[in-house]
């Protein structure tokens, strides 16, 4: 698969549901553009987060019921709950492409999602329209970090969080 050149860095090929290009580099586990081998999730017949160690201000996450294993954890900075984009958006069938450089820009589309995430930018676009982030996206050991209510306003799902026991589910409105 080619890699991104940056000819024309500011542009970005369009990438529509179901059609992706050759010109894009799957992000991998590690953003080197490979593509992950390993399951991201773990099927739980009741959610428990605390079978597992959190770090302070971290909490777990579960997309209609199956816990997402990440390897960088969901955490809270400054009273806004933050999570890595790719984990959460994959269990929407999705896939991810990073385009390095000067670019510092996620690509990440399913059947009915097209998202673009620009590295510094509050201001993203979601099916070609403008959708404003409560903090700043940024890098956190090669994942993007963004707002948990970006992830509400872009996937159109609910979120709840039971700040007692620092459990977060998202569910898909189906």
């Amino acid at each position: 698969m080619a890699r991104v050149t940056e000819t024309n860095p500011g542009a970005l090929p369009s990438v529509g549901a179901g059609d992706v290009s050759q010109h894009l580099l799957p992000l991998g586990p590690a953003g080197n553009g490979t593509l992950a081998a390993e399951p991201a999730t773990s099927r739980l017949s009741t959610y428990a987060p605390n079978e597992f160690h959190l770090k302070p201000g971290a909490f777990a996450v579960a997309y209609d019921g199956t816990q997402i294993a990440f390897d960088v954890q969901p955490r809270i900075e400054a009273g806004v709950k933050l999570a890595p984009f790719r984990q959460i958006f994959e269990h929407t069938g999705g896939k991810l492409y990073w385009f390095g450089g000067t670019a510092q820009t996620v690509r990440a589309v399913n059947s009915s999602r097209e998202i673009q995430i620009k590295i510094g930018e509050k201001a993203a676009t979601v099916n070609n329209q403008t959708v404003k982030m409560e903090k700043t996206p940024f890098i956190d050991t090669g994942r993007t970090i963004v707002p948990l209510t970006f992830i509400r306003d872009a996937l159109d799902v609910k979120i709840n969080y039971d700040q007692k026991s620092g459990r977060l589910l998202i569910e898909s409105k189906k």
